[in-house]
């Protein structure tokens, strides 16, 4: 897990990704992906998501549909 950058931009424009057996998986646009845990067939990852990093929310992942958590 991690992230990728389309724009080859150190500060903005990052994807949270993983990869699986290969397979790169994209999670979400301006997003950074930071654990994974696996349970049964459902992948959970946690990570952050906003325009830029310093104005970044917490969430995590289930099965690629983001779920945001309070500050």
């Amino acid at each position: 897990m991690g992230l990728i950058n389309k724009h080859n931009s150190n500060s903005t424009g990052h994807t949270a990704c993983y990869w699986k057996n290969g397979e790169l998986h994209e999670l979400e646009d301006n997003a950074q992906a930071y654990g994974i845990f696996i349970d049964g067939d459902d992948v959970y990852i946690s990570g952050a998501f906003g325009a830029k990093p310093i104005d970044y929310k917490p969430c995590y992942w289930k099965n690629g549909i983001r779920v945001g958590l309070p500050l």
